[in-house]
């Protein structure tokens, strides 16, 4: 069976997101064999209106800032990822130790770079509050000579942060009712889908595409899921 997920707690472009996900997964396993293609066809549709509502216009003025401050972060935190590594075949077991800390817990945290533009600046936001915090990673900062770095890093999350925000309530007050509207309907065509491929799971038993589909969609589940326990324990 699929499993749960509260997208209620899921920021708009993190909804968005997870939508064009799952639309992916079933695309990839036939919704015509999966017996699912009405539903498949809504979310389709659905999920395109929203994401469209929260998409950046390549024309606005905000958007060439808010891709010099992304190039920055995903720079800085590369560099920062690449140090580290080095450091990790170090002679000096100190170093090689701190070098390990944290190369273990960006780790942690995946791609951050690949992921959507709201998930990277929550997983950003999240590493550096842990060098902050957290002693052992504070130290590995330290001894490393990072500080500088971790200062780029966070400045530019924190504009980009800003930049975006301020281009989310330039779009919301353009049509602050589509919004809310546009992710029920989404949400509903969600949950229809899910629905139905659990239903032709039972029904189908340890059968394909069935037992993939639902093995992958679990997959994506589990990883919003831990996103969001991130996002919470912060």
């Amino acid at each position: 069976m699929i499993k749960g997920i509260p997208l209620y707690n899921l920021r708009n472009t993190e909804c968005a997101q997870f939508f064009q996900d799952t639309i992916n997964i079933v695309h990839q396993n036939n919704p015509a064999t999966l017996q699912v293609e009405k539903e498949y066809n809504a979310l389709v549709l659905a999920g395109s209106e929203l994401e469209a509502l929260f998409k950046i216009p390549t024309a606005s003025t905000i958007t060439a800032e808010l891709e010099n401050f992304d190039l920055l972060r995903g720079k800085a935190l590369r560099g920062i990822s690449a140090i580290a590594r080095g450091y990790t075949h170090s002679q000096n077991p100190v170093i090689e130790h701190h070098a390990t800390v944290l190369v273990s817990h960006l780790a942690l945290f995946g791609n951050v770079v690949a992921d959507n533009y709201q998930s990277e600046t929550a997983s950003i936001r999240n590493i550096i509050e842990d060098w902050k915090n957290v002693p052992e990673l504070s130290a590995a900062i330290a001894a490393l000579n990072l500080g500088s770095w971790q200062t780029d890093l966070e400045n530019a999350n924190n504009s980009f942060a800003d930049k975006y925000l301020q281009r989310a309530i330039e779009q919301s007050n353009k049509n602050p009712a589509s919004f809310k509207e546009k992710r029920l309907q989404a949400n509903s065509a969600y949950y229809k889908l899910r629905d139905a491929i659990n239903a032709h799971y039972i029904i189908n038993t340890d059968a394909e595409p069935f037992v993939t589909v639902v093995a992958s969609l679990n997959g994506l589940i589990d990883e919003y899921n831990e996103m969001l326990a991130r996002k919470n324990k912060s």
